[in-house]
């Protein structure tokens, strides 16, 4: 069923047509909630290992995206911000603040070919208050500035 479900969203996807958003939505929401009811699993905090806490605090960050700061993750996931800060840099492989960053600018990719809306606009909204540190990553990590790629995507 969710394999139908998850080729149905392709589809709907690669159509484009008119409230293709709101359906691949409510689809995407019926998959997560048959996952949820079928396949969780109940966990004691005993269960938890560093790399469960890690990762609850890796889907924060994507759910949370805009105002968020190491000290207030790691108040709200019980440690002490120096050890986030480096057990995040072991595991994750980049700091905390980076991999906030790169969530970000993932964020703002998409909305940069979704939407009309001013760049700096988008900036904001995901959390990128420091448009000029935003726009130097962005171009870093995409080669090219948001308005280049929209620019880019308009010409396809």
């Amino acid at each position: 069923k969710i394999v139908s479900m998850l080729q149905q969203m392709t589809q709907i996807y690669l159509r484009k047509e008119a409230g293709y958003r709101l359906r691949f939505s409510s689809i995407l929401m019926q998959v997560l909630y048959d996952l949820i009811t079928n396949y969780a699993v109940t966990l004691t905090p005993g269960d938890l290992t560093e790399d469960d806490r890690l990762k609850d605090v890796i889907m924060y960050i994507h759910v949370l995206q805009t105002k968020i700061s190491l000290s207030e993750v790691a108040e709200k996931f019980h440690y002490n911000p120096d050890y986030l800060s480096r057990i995040f840099k072991r595991r994750v492989g980049v700091t905390f603040v980076n991999y906030v960053y790169q969530v970000r600018l993932e964020a703002i990719y998409q909305d940069v070919l979704a939407t009309n809306q001013v760049i700096k606009t988008i900036f904001i909204r995901h959390g990128a208050s420091n448009t000029k540190l935003a726009m130097k990553m962005f171009k870093e990590l995409y080669g090219q500035t948001p308005n280049q790629l929209r620019q880019l995507n308009k010409g396809e």
